[in-house]
């Protein structure tokens, strides 16, 4: 009986410790009654709005601007550039396109440069305006543009290099930067403990605005992302919709066979049985990474971009509605149940929802900021009035309430949940949140 005793009163203790210990490790922090203040570090990189931020397991954060690899410092809240990355010249777009691997490393896939036909636009332009070259079969020089237009890199660079050999400091330039586009279509991974890249595979699909996710598997999954060319673009602004994997073990990349041709992927979930939620512009498909299928499971939910998933063991998820122009409340998704209900409307009408950013907080509850204050007149973001005004929304309740409103005047592309609980928003002039009860470790 004695032994029974002390067999309880020691399970006892072990839990109220464990319980301690957990309270001790992951604390709570009151995000209704924290401060924003504004990132003010001795840097030429202070004002920057990242192409690509990666926060790793040990909460080091990298950024990408440009070309440059950036260290954001906690504890100093300064910035520091660490490395750059292995390319001659970075195209126009080039954003979104890093992902974090489970070894610590980020991948940062390709490609970077512009293609040789936009790079060489101005000279490009000159011979098809003094030559009538019978490849394009036209007699003008505004069908000669037209037809040119409407090929393909590979085609153009056929057409045109004869043209282009006949100067020769064209045709030198031209080879050089050849080179360079070809190299660009490698990914490179970057180690931040030797601060040092390494060459993989190349990319089959040239694409920048990418949607890709880290599975179960270790393998990365990269879909949609607008095709980098931009003449092709200004015409028809094409997408890939075909789905790549690239594996770390071989460092290849490899495109799926599928036939999937829904544009518009919006976002790319990964749910806990290790598959894919994929929202499209007509709905929502799940991807099995294990038989390389996707299935349509939902045609009427239509959600805008960065959606959040739940932390927890079900598959819950936050949107926004890309049909409800309205705008006044956030829905939430049970994948499993396959139903979806409303949370109560917002404090703060944000106009435009393209304007709006959601913020999944450790808790689970969500920071909804962004908007226009004034969108009597729809301007787009950047031009418009920012809202400053902070909503917390409760995914217990459903229910808003105010907290701080920012400091800056500039709109905030997207936020980032530091590992020590404040939340960055970045912008022209960046701000950080901080909880009521975070402790500040020097």
């Amino acid at each position: 009986m004695l032994k029974k005793l002390c067999k309880v009163i020691f399970f006892l203790i072990l839990v109220l410790t464990s319980s301690k210990l957990a309270c001790f490790s992951v604390p709570k922090y009151d995000y209704e009654h924290g401060r924003f203040e504004l990132l003010l570090p001795e840097s030429s990189y202070s004002s920057l709005v990242p192409s690509d931020v990666v926060q790793t397991q040990d909460g080091h954060v990298y950024i990408r601007y440009g070309l440059s690899i950036i260290e954001f410092k906690l504890q100093t809240n300064t910035f520091e550039k660490i490395a750059t990355l292995d390319s001659c010249e970075i195209s126009e777009l080039g954003i979104e396109n890093s992902v974090l691997l489970n070894n610590g490393k980020i991948l940062f896939l390709a490609p970077y440069t512009t293609l040789p036909s936009e790079f060489f636009q101005s000279e490009i332009y000159k011979i098809l305006l003094n030559n009538r070259i019978p490849a394009l079969h036209g007699g003008t020089f505004r069908r000669r543009l037209y037809n040119y237009y409407n090929m393909s890199e590979v085609e153009k660079i056929g057409v045109l290099l004869p043209y282009i050999k006949k100067d020769p400091d064209l045709y030198k330039r031209y080879m050089e930067y050849a080179h360079c586009f070809n190299e660009s279509m490698y990914g490179q991974i970057f180690d931040p403990v030797t601060r040092t890249f390494e060459k993989t595979g190349k990319v089959k699909v040239r694409r920048n605005e990418t949607q890709k996710i880290l599975l179960k598997n270790n393998k990365v999954l990269i879909v949609d992302g607008v095709i980098t060319d931009s003449m092709r673009r200004a015409i028809n602004f094409p997408r890939a919709t075909q789905f790549e994997i690239f594996d770390p073990d071989t460092k290849e990349f490899k495109l799926l066979d599928l036939s999937f041709k829904e544009e518009y992927i919006r976002n790319v979930i990964l749910l806990n049985s290790g598959k894919v939620l994929i929202s499209a512009y007509s709905g929502i498909f799940i991807f099995d990474p294990e038989t390389s299928k996707i299935e349509k499971v939902n045609s009427s939910i239509r959600m805008w971009n960065d959606a959040i998933k739940l932390h927890g063991q079900r598959d819950i998820i936050v949107y926004i509605d890309r049909i409800d122009w309205s705008n006044k409340k956030l829905h939430i998704y049970d994948v499993e149940k396959n139903t979806v209900a409303e949370m109560s409307d917002y404090l703060v009408d944000r106009g435009a929802i393209n304007c709006i950013s959601l913020t999944l907080l450790p808790d689970n509850n969500i920071l909804v900021s962004g908007g226009e204050r004034d969108f009597s007149v729809w301007q787009g973001c950047g031009l418009a009035t920012p809202e400053k005004k902070v909503e917390l929304f409760s995914t217990k309740t459903g229910q808003a309430k105010l907290i701080p409103s920012r400091i800056s005047d500039t709109f905030s592309y997207n936020t980032l949940v530091l590992n020590d609980g404040r939340v960055i928003f970045w912008s022209p002039k960046p701000e950080i949140y901080i909880p009521k009860g975070y402790d500040r470790k020097d």
